[in-house]
């Protein structure tokens, strides 16, 4: 009996190996992809190290490049300020002498004076710069400077008068064209005067012939009246018009239109065929006397 216990142990056991190992199985087919996908980061792990030791690399090699440029910027930028002072100090420099030089310059006129302060100037910005060399040779500089500053002034004497020459041959040019343009505007301007004399003699013409042309409306106007009356009758027309004879031409052009008006009217009448009897004829008489 224990044998066949043991037996049936046994075989339990066999069964449960049997499920244990193709549990282990499973299990090991579960797992195998985990490893595959740790090994995976592993490598990128490793390839991310690599890429952070360059990164740090590069970093350390870019902080020595900032370093180096800004040890270059404080450079320039030191030399910058100090081109800076030189250039201050070479424009007040300027300024100094161009004061001095214009102070010089107040004493054109007088040659001794002039000498005297060009003597101050060689040696307030000339001397001073050669140092001991220049005080040993200063006789001789001034005698240079006294020879220099006598051509400068020649040549300043003969250069203005030269100029003034210049500027008398331009006057009299001027002066000659102005005469010559007043000239040109005098005949311009008695010609301009003739024309407006001729223009005003062709307008009063102009207005005598239009005075005329009205009259010679207002009598051709008046030619039947002249028929029928007598130059007694034109100058009461006139009277009547208040003396003005373009009123007395609108009178009679009106006095016409109706007249033509009446001549239409009986001929109308005429053509289709006569008056009637008790018909009144429009009054002519009216037309007439306006």
């Amino acid at each position: 009996k224990r044998i066949y216990d043991l037996k049936k142990k046994n075989q339990e056991l066999e069964k449960f190996k049997f499920v244990l190992d193709y549990k282990i199985k499973e299990l090991k087919r579960a797992i195998e992809p985990r490893e595959n996908e740790i090994a995976d980061m592993k490598t990128q792990i490793k390839e991310m190290d690599r890429e952070l030791e360059l990164f740090h690399k590069s970093n350390a090699q870019l902080d020595l490049l900032i370093g180096e440029q800004r040890q270059r910027i404080n450079a320039l930028q030191r030399a910058i300020a100090s081109h800076r002072q030189l250039l201050s100090d070479q424009q007040t420099g300027v300024r100094r002498f161009r004061c001095d030089l214009h102070e010089c310059v107040r004493h054109l006129q007088t040659p001794k004076d002039l000498a005297l302060h060009v003597a101050q100037l060689y040696n307030k910005y000339v001397a001073s710069d050669d140092g001991a060399g220049g005080v040993g040779s200063g006789a001789a500089a001034g005698s240079d400077v006294e020879a220099e500053i006598q051509l400068e002034y020649a040549r300043q004497k003969q250069y203005l008068e030269k100029s003034v020459q210049v500027l008398k041959r331009k006057h009299a040019v001027d002066a000659q064209a102005q005469q010559q343009e007043n000239l040109r505007a005098t005949s311009d301007n008695m010609l301009l005067i003739r024309e407006i004399n001729d223009l005003r003699g062709g307008l009063t013409a102009a207005k005598n012939n239009l005075q005329m042309e009205r009259a010679t409306l207002a009598t051709a106007a008046l030619g039947p009246r002249k028929a029928s009356g007598s130059a007694h009758g034109l100058a009461a027309a006139l009277q009547q018009a208040g003396g003005d004879p373009d009123t007395l031409i609108a009178r009679q052009r009106a006095e016409i239109e109706e007249l033509r008006r009446v001549v239409k009217a009986l001929e109308e009448k005429l053509v289709n065929g006569g008056s009637k009897p008790g018909e009144v004829l429009p009054p002519i008489g009216r037309a007439v006397d306006g």
